[in-house]
C-alpha cells in the first residue's frame, strides 16, 4: 500500500526529469545541427568553371540514378552558372 502524497511527489518527480530529458535532447539536437551547418559551408565552395558537379535529379523525374555528373562552363555576376551534361547543356540555370 502507497501513500497518496507520495505518490503525487514521485509523478511530479517522474514529470520534472522528463522535461529535463526533453530540454537536453532539445540543445543537444540544435549543436548539433549548428556544427552540421558550419561543417557545410566549410567544405562547399562555390564551384569554379571548369570544376565538376553533382546535379540531383528530382526524386519525380528519377530512375536508376540519383545524379547526373556535368561540368561548369560559365559563371554569371549574379553567380548563376551554366553546366553541361553528356546530352548537353542544361536549359535551366
Amino acid at each position: 500500500m502507497f501513500l497518496y502524497g507520495n505518490y503525487i511527489s514521485n509523478l511530479a518527480l517522474r514529470h520534472e526529469t522528463i522535461l529535463q530529458q526533453r530540454k537536453r535532447a532539445c540543445d543537444a539536437q540544435l549543436s548539433q545541427a549548428e556544427r552540421m551547418v558550419k561543417t557545410l559551408c566549410v567544405d562547399l565552395k562555390p564551384g569554379k568553371v571548369g570544376d565538376n558537379v553533382a546535379i540531383p535529379i528530382p526524386m519525380v523525374d528519377r530512375g536508376y540514378p540519383r545524379n547526373i555528373l556535368g561540368v561548369i562552363l560559365d559563371c554569371d555576376d549574379q553567380n548563376i552558372r551554366t553546366i553541361a551534361v553528356n546530352t548537353g547543356i542544361i536549359s535551366s540555370k
